[in-house]
């Protein structure tokens, strides 16, 4: 059989072109519709349901579509530049044990595996949280234990916020004795079910708090099917008492160790408060009062710490008995010159010196010189007085009925003895005004230190001179004459003096007023 050469195939197309363009009738462009034909290069063209797409610049739903430029919703596009939503990416992007995330729009395995099947909804993100295993933290960024967790709905399902209280009585009888506890008087209530672990809480109706403070109670005890109570004193009647438990787990979630660790009393110190023993040659009573004992004199001369701790009494007795005084040429080692030194003095080891209160004056006083002083008969005399803050100078006069300061004073002429009462317009010999202003008042009996106010009981106190304040009624200017009205112990003012108002003159106004009622005006006290 033999061959055709490149000359023979050339040959055989032009004769079987030539015959097929005679065969085919000459038709214009419209019929074949090449106007319709597109003619983008096939490498540019979209192959849409492509049963295979491998190198297609977009490749919607193909079927395969390995390296196609765009792959929608190709079931594999293992190496697209983008695939939406195909169903298989990468043959090695990730498998069941390793995630996979998405990086610039690549699918990106993660560096570690899970060893666990992962539900189809799981989310993972490259952020890690601490886990705080208690109830006290305060972060903002970690996350709480399931451990915590699970005390937190153990304490809202048990309700821990309600305390369930069980009633008891505190009886006043069956108590025992350990004497050597200071709280030294115990009693066991039966409690079934409570452990030596649990941690109890008693408190006391308020109707025997004061039973329960005399009592003096102390912590409680918990042992098996027994709360133990603790007190200082047994109670004079029995208490109504309810007790509840504190749970210690829900107290063990906040970060405490426990909640039932009895209270130790840390030791006194120097520096810090505590606890003490009672040593040798000390009590204590029953209601914490401290006392030394009294004991014997020390016969040794011999003073040691331990015996000043010990005998306190042997101390004092050793002091007392070392004498309190010594002549000074019997003082050995003196130093030639004393520097003063701020000192005191009882007033009683002082001779002649003058109490700060009380006392009698034996002598004379003397102020500055011989020329000035105060006698011991009441005999003073002065150059000059001064800081007697008040404006009038009064004698007292018997007083002939009740006063007060302010009221005008006339003799009671109608009495065969001297008696002073209220002036009004029909008394003859009007003499002053009761004066509480005083600086200095003569007169009166002697009746002690307190001078004014026993004398008060039967004298009047009448200013003599100065200013002083009185009764008027009316009008008043300053300068009017003031002579009793018709009211007792009442003035009224006159402008002008009268041949009537001669000799019941009491004094002159200093101050004006312009009122009707009776009250209280100053004058300069002037008979006339």
């Amino acid at each position: 059989m033999g061959y055709l050469d490149n000359v023979g195939l050339q040959y055989l197309w032009t004769k079987l072109k030539d015959k097929f363009a005679r065969r085919v009738p000459a038709h214009p462009t419209v019929l074949v519709r090449l106007s319709n034909v597109d003619n983008t290069a096939d490498k540019d063209k979209s192959v849409k349901y492509a049963t295979n797409a491998e190198s297609a610049n977009k490749a919607i739903k193909a079927a395969s579509a390995d390296t196609a430029t765009v792959a929608t919703t190709a079931e594999n596009a293992t190496t697209a530049t983008t695939a939406t939503t195909a169903l298989k990416l990468s043959t090695n992007a990730g498998s069941a044990t390793q995630p996979v995330y998405f990086k610039d729009g690549v699918p990106v395995a993660t560096g570690y595996t899970l060893s666990k099947s992962v539900p189809p909804d799981a989310k993972f993100t490259d952020s890690w949280r601490n886990i705080q295993d208690n109830l006290t933290s305060d972060s903002a960024v970690d996350s709480l234990s399931a451990k915590q967790g699970k005390a937190l709905k153990g304490f809202i399902d048990k309700k821990a916020d309600q305390i369930i209280t069980h009633a008891f009585t505190i009886p006043s009888d069956g108590w025992k004795t350990d004497s050597t506890l200071s709280y030294p008087y115990y009693i066991d209530i039966s409690i079934t079910g409570i452990t030596e672990n649990d941690c109890v809480a008693v408190t006391i109706s308020p109707n025997d708090i004061d039973i329960a403070r005399q009592a003096c109670f102390t912590s409680n005890e918990s042992r098996a099917n027994i709360l133990r109570l603790r007190a200082r004193n047994v109670p004079s009647k029995p208490i109504s008492a309810s007790y509840y438990f504190i749970r210690d787990d829900v107290v063990k979630a906040f970060g405490l160790e426990t909640a039932c660790v009895p209270y130790s009393l840390p030791v006194a110190s120097a520096s810090s408060l505590g606890g003490i023993k009672i040593g040798a040659g000390l009590n204590i009573t029953e209601d914490g009062v401290l006392n030394s004992d009294a004991q014997a004199p020390r016969t040794d001369k011999t003073l040691t710490q331990e015996g000043v701790a010990a005998d306190s009494k042997a101390v004092g007795d050793a002091i007392s008995s070392i004498a309190s005084s010594a002549e000074w040429d019997s003082i050995k080692n003196k130093p030639t010159a004393f520097t003063p030194e701020p000192h005191t003095h009882k007033i009683e080891d002082v001779p002649d010196a003058l109490p700060r209160t009380g006392g009698t004056l034996t002598g004379s006083l003397y102020l500055g010189s011989t020329a000035y002083y105060i006698g011991s008969d009441g005999t003073a005399k002065f150059n000059k007085a001064y800081g007697a803050c008040f404006n009038d100078y009064a004698e007292f006069f018997p007083r002939g009925e009740s006063t007060e300061p302010g009221d005008i004073i006339a003799l009671d002429t109608s009495n065969n003895t001297e008696k002073y009462i209220k002036a009004t317009n029909s008394s003859s010999v009007p003499v002053g005004v009761h004066s509480d202003e005083f600086a200095m008042v003569i007169g009166g009996d002697d009746c002690g230190d307190d001078f004014v106010s026993t004398n008060l009981t039967n004298y009047i106190p009448v200013a003599l001179c100065g200013r002083v304040y009185v009764k008027v009624v009316g009008r008043i200017n300053v300068g009017d004459y003031i002579i009793p009205s018709s009211i007792p112990g009442v003035g009224v003012g006159m402008s002008k003096m009268t041949f009537d108002s001669f000799g019941k003159i009491i004094g002159q106004v200093v101050e004006a007023d312009d009122k009707e009622e009776i009250r209280k005006v100053r004058i300069v006290v002037r008979k006339g």
